[in-house]
């Protein structure tokens, strides 16, 4: 893990990514893989169409997510 300190938003995103990771071992063993494949695709394609800076964005995709 980097020695950075990361802000409240990036803590928020980690603690949700981790959230939905934890809630993939709660589904049937035979659909987890493709349910944890979807948390990390579904994760990887905000990241890369979402700007660091656009805070206002990111915001609302927490709030979409934890829903």
């Amino acid at each position: 893990m980097s020695s950075l300190r990361k802000s409240g938003l990036q803590k928020e995103v980690l603690n949700l990514y981790r959230r939905a990771l934890r809630m993939v071992k709660t589904k049937p063993a035979s659909k987890q893989h493709k349910f944890s494949l979807f948390v990390r695709y579904t994760f990887r394609t905000n990241a890369s169409s979402v700007s660091p800076r656009n805070v206002s964005t990111i915001e609302h995709l927490l709030r979409k997510g934890k829903r």
